[in-house]
């Protein structure tokens, strides 16, 4: 978040938008409130113009082009979670031989 944060108030980001995705509600969100708010600790680094927050990539993609996210795209994709192999694969690439 912080690098995020960082990126967005860039003075070289000037006229570029931006998004964060997160489906980490819990560490993202308003406490106890709306999961479409963020967390009143990051709140500063969104605004309704160059930067903006998502809770799911198909609300984020739909915002940049409608018609790219379908229905059944939308309710029909789920996050899978990646298994400890392929997590140590992808942090130790040597360590899979």
């Amino acid at each position: 978040m912080e690098t995020y944060a960082e990126c967005v108030s860039d003075k070289s980001a000037a006229g570029k938008r931006f998004a964060f995705v997160t489906y980490n509600t819990a560490d993202f969100s308003l406490d106890g409130g709306n999961e479409n708010v963020p967390h009143a600790d990051f709140a500063d680094a969104f605004s309704r113009v160059k930067s903006r927050d998502y809770i799911n990539l198909s609300n984020a993609v739909r915002r940049v082009d409608p018609a790219v996210v379908t229905d059944a795209m939308y309710y029909s994709w789920r996050r899978q979670p990646r298994g400890l192999t392929e997590i140590v694969e992808a942090e130790f690439p040597l360590a899979a031989c």
